[in-house]
């Protein structure tokens, strides 16, 4: 359902580029690999979901706090 995107340094398949580079590829930053990869992308489309949901819910919870005074 959620197909994961390539790696361009090494083929591998992952759903978010920069833990990816992290780990396997240290000496490469996201910049770098913009700058090399220029229509590349950094986020699967389930990656890409889960994010929104995280932000989604941070809101809600942001919003639920009482004011402080």
């Amino acid at each position: 359902m959620f197909n994961r995107i390539t790696c361009q340094v090494c083929k591998a398949m992952v759903h978010a580029i920069k833990p990816h580079l992290d780990k396997e590829h240290p000496d490469w930053t996201i910049a770098r690999y913009q700058a090399e990869y220029p229509d590349a992308p950094l986020l699967s489309e389930l990656a890409k979901q889960r994010l929104a949901e995280r932000k989604a819910q941070s809101a809600l919870t942001e919003a639920k706090k009482p004011e402080s005074e």
